[in-house]
């Protein structure tokens, strides 16, 4: 059983600010109209054992970046390279194009290098980026884990573990689950009394986990959205401005990314689905179909 997990890995930032040249590694660079900024968050709802470099272009040009990047480690007041596992990763060769005041954000993996990357240790992301007029702009924000970062570790473990016995033991009750900000994980179960809970409390721990009531398990939402699909011409969900379904496991609803929030556009929704009303969570789409 896959599921894409939100995680929040805790972090202490320690951001370093100011005005650089071009290849000064700041984490922030400001030129008249080029002024682009990095930091590392801790959210990653793609990827385990990853931090998240954010990279925000608040300037009037573009600028241009491609997959690669690097980490260094702060060792005995002098900064090093921590070297990743293979001599040569591979780095995928496509080139990104970030507008004027936007950001994007992408993935820093943790456990691709050699070396473990430790708790209260002081690290930087080391990143280059290209200006229209062809400078190359290396950046770096720097970022150190806290402790939390091992009890979010101990909660997507156990997360796992208790996927595995579910599948094991046919457990059909499940309606999904999330992490939250202090690492809690949250299971959904059909039902006020289920046998399983006890299981789940033992194999917890010391791991803080929460038990929510749901209406809808997850296979019956998962199947709501398949049947809808299949039976809903793509043209008739263009002409109701839906853009894209998902299930919200923190919410034990289906996400409805629509291009319009009119009522009456909603209520005609809400009856090409097999499912109740409020099962349906509508959100607003930031993409346009033309």
């Amino acid at each position: 059983m896959q599921n894409k997990l939100p995680l929040l890995l805790a972090l202490i930032l320690i951001l370093t600010t100011g005005c650089s040249n071009q290849t000064a590694s700041f984490n922030t660079f400001n030129n008249h109209a080029v002024n682009l900024e990095v930091d590392v968050t801790g959210y990653s709802d793609q990827y385990e054992n990853a931090v998240t470099l954010n990279i925000h272009n608040r300037g009037s040009t573009e600028i241009r970046f491609g997959t690669p990047y690097k980490i260094e480690e702060l060792y005995l007041g002098t900064w090093r390279e921590v070297p990743f596992k293979e001599d040569d990763p591979a780095w995928t060769q496509v080139e990104f194009i970030l507008y004027p005041f936007d950001t994007n954000i992408e993935p820093v993996i943790l456990n691709q290098f050699r070396e473990e990357i430790k708790i209260g240790h002081k690290y930087r992301v080391i990143k280059t980026f290209v200006t229209e007029d062809g400078r190359e702009i290396t950046l770096a924000a720097e970022f150190m884990i806290g402790d939390e970062y091992l009890r979010a570790q101990k909660a997507l473990q156990l997360y796992h573990d208790i996927l595995d016995y579910m599948g094991e033991n046919k457990v059909v009750e499940y309606a999904g689950a999330y992490i939250d900000d202090e690492q809690t994980l949250h299971i959904g179960l059909v039902g006020k009394e289920n046998h399983h809970i006890e299981i789940f409390r033992k194999m917890a721990k010391e791991t803080r986990i929460e038990f929510l009531e749901a209406a809808y398990t997850l296979e019956e939402l998962k199947s709501t959205i398949s049947k809808f699909r299949a039976e809903t011409d793509i043209n008739r969900q263009q002409n109701l401005g839906i853009v894209d379904l998902s299930v919200n496991e923190r919410e034990n609803k289906i996400n409805v990314e629509v291009q319009s929030l009119e009522k009456e556009i909603l209520e005609q929704i809400r009856d090409e689905f097999d499912i109740e009303p409020e099962a349906l969570h509508f959100i607003e789409s930031k993409f346009k179909i033309f």
